[in-house]
């Protein structure tokens, strides 16, 4: 476990600089045999084909830009949010992505911290530009004008990121453990979307019961399920609806749920949400209801999460499709059909598009589901849950680490306290 330096309130030593004085736009075609890599918010770079719901590409090498050992990329339309990350070996990144050459001596390691602090990534939020809230984008010209504070020493820069390193390989340790049961839990939800349970809770087995299943077009399921289109399970749906982006206000009466405010489970962030000065009426034909399923249609397509309700009235984000369902689909068994198993194959198929992958609200109601009757949709669901409660709390301990971590940056980066 990382210790915490004693303090020292003295911040001699630092310097304010434009970050256009310590990074250049590197804009180099990427070359056959070196990996492609994903911008992620919490993990920086990774490889792309690690990622649970990767975005696919038919892009050539030469295609990708090339990051070099060193250099820092972000997600141009996700910066504000903290969507960047270190080089740390040559590397194919997607032309949509801004790479940064280090100008000069620079720990490209305290960068990358100095990149995820609070405060800064409140700057790249002032600095980004468009015409909604989730459609800012953070362009290098306008990247190079932030200012910032830090050590002008590289050995005072290393040893910060020494620390802040210690600490991120602890949260990532705790990650690794996470991921695991995560795996766990997909297999098992693979099993149950295709196997069910019987009549005593075990998971059927076609191998030593093959009488209790039968052939379906998308696989082998129980005779007892349906296999049905997606859209005789839907009461209503819509496209989200757009509005003018100055419209978002801190102090507005609607809250607007946008992809990104989904992981990728599924699971929402109910306070990363942003507000708008809307009127309620207005809009009320598109406000979400406690149940409703919203389903991703740019980027992470068929992408699925349950709306649980709000304080406030809440509007689907510009790349939401909302599902309201009948009462033959359970909303929360609909999130694991999407993310999971033969449904989510089948919405990876109909995406459209090379670099952008797009989804259609009437290319997905055809696609046929499995489904089982509600009691078993029900008795599934609990099986889920109980693998769910040690997730649940590994990352409530991540979570305190990184609170932890989240101070020592403050303190470090700052200069209140000394590597």
């Amino acid at each position: 476990m990382f210790e915490r330096p004693a303090p020292d309130r003295t911040q001699e030593g630092f310097a304010t600089v434009q970050l256009g004085q310590l990074f250049a736009l590197r804009k180099e075609p990427g070359r056959a045999g070196l990996p492609v890599m994903s911008v992620t918010m919490e993990r920086g770079l990774v490889a792309r084909d690690s990622l649970e719901r990767r975005v696919e590409t038919d892009l050539r090498p030469e295609e990708h830009l090339l990051a070099r050992k060193g250099d820092i990329a972000y997600n141009m339309m996700r910066m504000w949010q903290g969507a960047s990350g270190l080089a740390k070996e040559d590397c194919l990144l997607s032309p949509a992505y801004v790479v940064l050459r280090p100008l000069r001596e620079l720990c490209s390691e305290f960068a990358a911290h100095l990149f995820k602090a609070p405060e800064t990534i409140a700057m790249f939020h002032r600095f980004s530009q468009g015409i909604t809230g989730d459609r800012l984008r953070l362009y290098f010209r306008d990247f190079q004008q932030i200012h910032v504070t830090m050590p002008a020493a590289t050995e005072v820069q290393r040893r910060i990121a020494e620390v802040l390193d210690a600490a991120e390989a602890d949260i990532l340790a705790i990650e690794a453990v996470i991921a695991k049961l995560r795996q766990m839990k997909a297999g098992l939800l693979r099993d149950l979307l295709t196997h069910g349970l019987d009549e005593q809770g075990r998971l059927r087995d076609p191998a030593a019961h093959p009488e209790q299943f039968k052939d379906s077009p998308i696989d082998r399921v129980p005779r007892h399920w349906e296999v049905i289109p997606f859209s005789d399970t839907v009461a209503s749906w819509a496209v989200a609806p757009r509005f003018p982006g100055d419209l978002y206000n801190l102090h507005g009466s609607v809250a607007t749920l946008r992809t990104t405010d989904l992981d990728e489970e599924g699971e929402i962030d109910l306070a990363t949400m942003p507000l708008a000065d809307l009127s309620v009426e207005g809009f009320r034909g598109h406000l979400l209801h406690p149940g409703d399923l919203v389903v991703s249609r740019s980027g992470t397509c068929g992408l699925a999460a349950v709306f649980p309700g709000y304080r406030l009235p809440v509007l689907p984000g510009a790349f939401l499709l909302r599902f309201r369902l009948n009462d033959r689909l359970q909303p929360l068994f609909a999130r694991f059909c999407f993310n999971n198993g033969p449904l989510a194959q089948a919405v990876q198929g109909e995406a459209e598009g090379a670099v952008q992958k797009n989804i259609r609200g009437t290319s997905v109601l055809p696609l046929l589901i499995a489904l089982p009757p509600v009691p078993e949709q029900e008795a599934i669901l609990l099986r889920v849950s109980a693998l769910e409660t040690p997730i649940r709390a590994e990352e409530a301990y991540r979570d305190k680490l990184k609170l932890q971590k989240r101070g020592l940056m403050n303190d470090l980066l700052t200069g209140r306290v000394r590597a």
